[in-house]
């Protein structure tokens, strides 16, 4: 994992203690507009490789970067604790984060409540309706048109709980799959979505203690978790920087036309610099992670989302 260090260097070259070099972010990052440029001629080159620093931006609810009173850098990146938690098989169905979405460091937004934000925003997502039952289930796939997903609505790590089922066709699959995930969330409404199609990515944002919010992107699967290929901004962007985000990555090839799936480009930088928009607009938006976002030549849509707002 990435650490930051307790001492930041300082952009313009040194470091705010000595023997100390900053960590929080990886040799990727660049400033972005020109407002942000004249403070330094460049954000400190990063030693942890790409894959940690998703890690810590993507897979784990943490506080802004630098950790809390009396505690090391490993203290804002722990895990919320969901009290009673367990998997499946090792002590009945899991306590997730319900209810009381207030963390220490601010308030979890998760499922529909998340997209209907980013909804608002402007920004394109997944059609997606919440069932308290499995009847509610069967008439929001019919709404919503099969083949459908069903999910958890309040976790994090849906994938890894088992928490979604992907590719139902029939109202006795989504009849099932209610009754599955009811044993994994006893309370509060499933999801239930429009399959996406396209090529796999993330947006995500965290702030850093530093420099203020970072905005970074990235292609799923083989491409972070293989070749560790992702790209950061500050945020604001403009429409170069988004530009210049999508063409350095090494899978850029698989987004202009590799293989014949071409990717709708100026969707892709319109979707960049619509994240870039809301975090600014809203400064209370301390984090962001957009994953999946199913990119296709006819746009992009958002899937899932996780946000950390400030109390």
């Amino acid at each position: 994992m990435v650490q930051p260090a307790s001492h930041p260097r300082d952009p313009r070259g040194g470091a705010r203690g000595r023997g100390h070099r900053r960590r929080a972010l990886p040799q990727h990052v660049r400033l972005g507009q020109p407002e942000a440029r004249h403070r330094g001629e460049g954000l400190p080159k990063g030693e942890g490789n790409p894959q940690q620093t998703r890690d810590r931006l993507f897979l784990r609810p943490s506080r802004p970067l630098g950790g809390g009173p009396g505690g090391g850098p490993e203290e804002g990146l722990r895990d919320p604790p969901h009290p009673g938690a367990g998997r499946p098989g090792h002590g009945g169905p899991l306590v997730l984060a319900s209810g009381e979405k207030e963390m220490a460091e601010g308030r979890l937004i998760l499922g529909k409540e998340a997209l209907d934000l980013l909804r608002a925003s402007g920004l394109s997502v997944l059609r997606t309706e919440e069932a308290l039952d499995e009847a509610q289930a069967v008439e929001a796939a019919r709404a919503v048109g099969y083949p459908v997903a069903l999910k958890l609505s309040q976790a994090v790590h849906k994938t890894e709980l088992g928490g979604v089922r992907v590719g139902l066709r029939y109202a006795e699959e989504v009849r099932g799959a209610f009754r599955q995930l009811r044993r994994l969330q006893p309370t509060g409404p499933l999801l239930l979505q429009e399959m996406g199609q396209g090529l796999e990515a993330f947006v995500g944002v965290l702030t850093d203690p530093s420099f203020g919010p970072v905005l970074a992107f990235g292609l799923g699967g083989i491409f972070v978790e293989v070749l560790e290929d992702l790209s950061f901004r500050l945020i604001p962007i403009g429409r170069e920087d988004a530009r210049e985000m999508i063409e350095e990555l090494r899978a850029y090839p698989a987004l202009s036309g590799a293989r014949g799936r071409r990717v709708d480009l100026e969707a892709l930088e319109g979707l960049l610099l619509g994240v870039s928009d809301l975090v600014k607009a809203r400064p209370q938006l301390l984090e962001m992670d957009l994953n999946p976002v199913f990119l296709s030549e006819d746009g992009y849509r958002i899937c899932d989302a996780r946000i950390i707002q400030a109390p």
